[in-house]
């Protein structure tokens, strides 16, 4: 059925305009906002997905649990379990990272070709 030339090859044909969920920005490099209902959707889904963690530890984290039992026991301990935790804080941040990661290869697949673009030297190259 799959002959091994076929699925060893990658596509490399670019997406046609109707396909493109993300437009090239006009300046600079990277990719603008959505033109279709499916970018829309992925970069709420990757907002929420993304900062949930984020706003969870910085807003509504009430301490360790781990920490609030052994208080609780009456053993001595440094811990304060009303303060947030570097260590949760620094895994949603990690978190973020990932998801801002995965957002820029949907863009990648889903978008036109990223480079830069500068407007101004196309149109002083356009005069000489």
């Amino acid at each position: 059925m799959f002959s091994k030339d076929t699925m060893s090859k990658k596509s490399t044909t670019p997406l046609a305009s109707n396909d493109i969920w993300f437009p090239a920005k006009k300046r600079g490099y990277g990719w603008g906002l959505p033109v279709k209902w499916q970018g829309w959707a992925a970069l709420v889904t990757m907002l929420v997905i993304g900062l949930a963690p984020l706003l969870y530890v910085s807003f509504l984290y009430k301490g360790d649990q781990y920490c609030q039992n052994v208080i609780s026991q009456g053993i001595q301990t440094t811990c304060d379990p009303n303060i947030e935790s570097n260590v949760y804080l620094m895994s949603a941040l990690f978190w973020l990272t990932a998801c801002t990661l995965l957002l820029i290869q949907i863009c990648t697949k889903k978008g036109e070709p990223a480079k830069w673009r500068n407007p101004n030297k196309e149109k002083h190259a356009a005069k000489s």
